[in-house]
């Protein structure tokens, strides 16, 4: 008889967690979609000046408060994105197509983090 409850008492704890861990298995909720217009203008701004034009745009506005630490970190590891994806290009050589790829992906970056600061979104500016 007391092995009898022993089995039961086994199968009721095995059944709590295997339902406990199924509810901690769940998939968190996507981060929210941002809709901000990003008008892209391609002009023959090298990729490296518009990264650079990106990276000074983080830093002012975190400096001026427009952009929190979560903006400013996400925008930071786009940043990282682009730059690893430009050493993975240039080390067989950058094609035309990989470079306009950055050049527009680095604008488009750019322009989202103005658009996050409430900057008029635009032409690229030129560079520093």
């Amino acid at each position: 008889m007391s092995r009898l409850i022993a089995i039961a008492l086994s199968g009721f704890a095995f059944a709590v967690t295997s339902s406990s861990a199924a509810a901690q298995i769940a998939s968190p909720p996507p981060p929210p979609a941002v809709d901000l217009p990003v008008d892209v203008q391609v002009t023959e701004i090298p990729a490296g000046a518009e990264l650079e034009a990106l990276r000074d745009s983080i830093r002012d506005g975190r400096a001026s408060g427009q952009l929190t630490r979560r903006q400013g970190r996400r925008l930071r590891k786009e940043v990282h994105v682009l730059e690893s994806t430009a050493d993975r290009y240039a080390q067989d050589g950058t094609s035309a197509h990989e470079e306009r790829e950055m050049q527009v992906r680095a604008i488009v970056a750019r322009q989202q983090a103005d658009a996050m600061r409430g900057v008029t979104v635009g032409s690229p500016s030129p560079p520093r």
